[in-house]
């Protein structure tokens, strides 16, 4: 069994790969103390945030983009290309889901839902 992280899991989000983003989420409801659902939720937090940074850029040149967000030139591209198959309508949207996960995550409005449910219905959201 290959053991995923929070990386592969935003990059495969980043790619708009559902594929690999449920499988990565699997393989996190397996090993919920190797990758704790705070801690994602932070992570794709902080894409989606920087999406909506990018779309409000009045020029995508990628080092104004990479400055703009806090990463080295090298990964702004992955950004750029996120921000192709998330609109800031969606990236806002999914910025409230966000919010909504992370509210379940700490037992209100949820009294049953695992934390692997949490994230699969959060992807289910994403990738709508």
């Amino acid at each position: 069994l290959k053991a995923f992280n929070n990386f592969e899991l935003q990059n495969a989000i980043m790619k708009k790969d559902g594929n690999k983003a449920y499988r990565i989420a699997d393989y996190f409801g397996q090993f919920p103390n190797k990758n704790p659902l705070p801690v994602t939720l932070s992570i794709i937090y902080n894409l989606f945030s920087k999406l909506i940074i990018i779309h409000g850029l009045s020029s995508k040149n990628p080092s104004m983009a990479a400055k703009s967000i806090g990463v080295s030139p090298y990964f702004v591209s992955g950004y750029l290309e996120a921000a192709q198959h998330y609109d800031l309508k969606k990236s806002v949207e999914v910025i409230d889901c966000l919010r909504q996960a992370d509210v379940q995550s700490k037992g209100v409005e949820n009294v049953s839902l695992s934390h692997h449910n949490i994230l699969r219905t959060l992807l289910f959201q994403i990738f709508d």
